[in-house]
């Protein structure tokens, strides 16, 4: 894909170890497809970010700067996104799926103290400094599926360095 959106030399060679069929795409057709999926992206995220309670105060091009910079994140059932008592320098917005935040009670049963659906964020306190930054509760995937995006730390910082005040 480099040689197609850079017309750049090819970085390695393929040969076909049976009979196959070979599909070619153009460079143009490659471009628009790309650059299509990347606003589709963008609008999915924008959208988002404006009904996360947290990034409210933020304007379009803010939104759209930020939405840039979120990793989407895909995990399974039983997957932990977060681990209590580790570190934190992301936060999340779920955008499909459910998850449940939980502690480990004194005999290490798990008790459930919170549950979130698309749309609800997790981890925020651990970037906004106000509180420490080790994580207070496990989050586990609940549904089959999830899809998160993760802002971390870094390109919170960089993007809503001036804002982080007010979220405060």
């Amino acid at each position: 894909e480099l040689a197609l959106m850079y017309s750049a030399p090819r970085a390695a060679t393929v040969v076909c170890a049976e009979d196959a069929v070979l599909w070619a795409v153009d460079r143009e057709t490659f471009r628009m497809l790309i650059l299509s999926l990347m606003v589709e992206k963008r609008k999915r995220l924008t959208d988002a970010l404006a009904k996360t309670p947290l990034l409210s105060g933020l304007g379009d091009s803010e939104r759209a700067g930020l939405a840039d910079m979120c990793e989407d994140i895909y995990f399974k059932a039983g997957d932990l996104i977060i681990k209590e008592g580790e570190s934190g320098s992301s936060f999340y917005i779920l955008l499909e799926g459910s998850c449940i935040a939980f502690q480990k009670n004194a005999s290490g049963d798990k008790v459930t103290v919170m549950d979130y659906k698309g749309g609800d964020y997790f981890g925020e306190l651990a970037i906004l400094g106000t509180s420490s930054p080790s994580r207070r509760a496990s989050i586990e995937v609940t549904s089959d599926d999830c899809h998160c995006v993760q802002i971390s730390e870094a390109v919170f910082g960089r993007m809503l360095g001036a804002f982080r005040s007010q979220m405060e």
